[in-house]
């Protein structure tokens, strides 16, 4: 009788335990502070000429792909720091820890060249050392960077 009742104890701290091995947020403010401070370091690292530091903020899957993105920040590095003057539009995050560690941030930066406007989204990632990179770089306007 004492053996089921420890059992029947340790199978309700198991089940208690359970429901927090998977904990998921969506649009928390520390999560989006976390993906803007990559995207500040991208930024100031691009200001600053350090293109191979600023690749390294890149989820980078293929050599190809790091080829492609090192080419992209070069010709961006000249208007870092009119990029870096954007504002915030709106942003979403979905971030999942335990288990299903699925976790998206997205931020979408208005940004202001004079007589144009700029879009720009960026596609943030945890990686599984729980490192946030970015995934994608993408703007309304490539005519705008060439000004």
């Amino acid at each position: 009788m004492l053996m089921r009742f420890i059992l029947s104890i340790i199978l309700c701290i198991l089940i208690a335990d359970s429901c927090k091995l998977s904990v998921h947020k969506v649009n928390d403010e520390n999560d989006k502070k976390a993906a803007i401070e990559i995207v500040d370091s991208l930024y100031s690292k691009l200001e600053q000429n350090r293109i191979s530091e600023a690749l390294k903020l890149f989820n980078i899957s293929a050599p190809q792909d790091s080829i492609n993105i090192y080419k992209f920040l070069v010709s961006l590095a000249p208007q870092a720091n009119v990029l870096a003057k954007g504002k915030l539009d709106h942003w979403s995050t979905s971030v999942s820890d335990g288990l299903d560690q699925n976790c998206d941030y997205k931020l979408y930066y208005l940004v202001s060249n004079g007589n144009s406007d700029l879009h720009i989204s960026l596609w943030l990632r945890r990686n599984a050392d729980r490192q946030i990179k970015l995934v994608s770089f993408k703007s309304s306007a490539d005519s705008f960077l060439n000004n």
